[in-house]
């Protein structure tokens, strides 16, 4: 699991704004994370296909964590 040191990515508070607006929630943010991972598992290797996915994970999870994390914080 990534642990989160730095501050959060622009791209997280603009993905997390952008969601609120819309009316999701912290749980619906997890969902799309999910979702996102399975839309582009055609899209690797098969022979890489195990590191890819690590890869995958790990950045979604980043964001998703620092979605989540600025969630309480007043939009802009």
């Amino acid at each position: 699991m990534i642990h989160l040191t730095g501050a959060v990515s622009s791209a997280a508070t603009a993905h997390r704004q952008l969601r609120r607006l819309q009316g999701y929630s912290p749980a619906m943010l997890v969902e799309e994370s999910r979702l996102l991972l399975q839309l582009h598992q055609s899209e690797l290797e098969q022979g890489q296909l195990l590191a890819n996915v690590v890869v995958i994970a790990d950045e979604v999870d980043l964001q998703l964590m620092q979605a989540v994390r600025c969630w309480e914080m007043p939009a802009a």
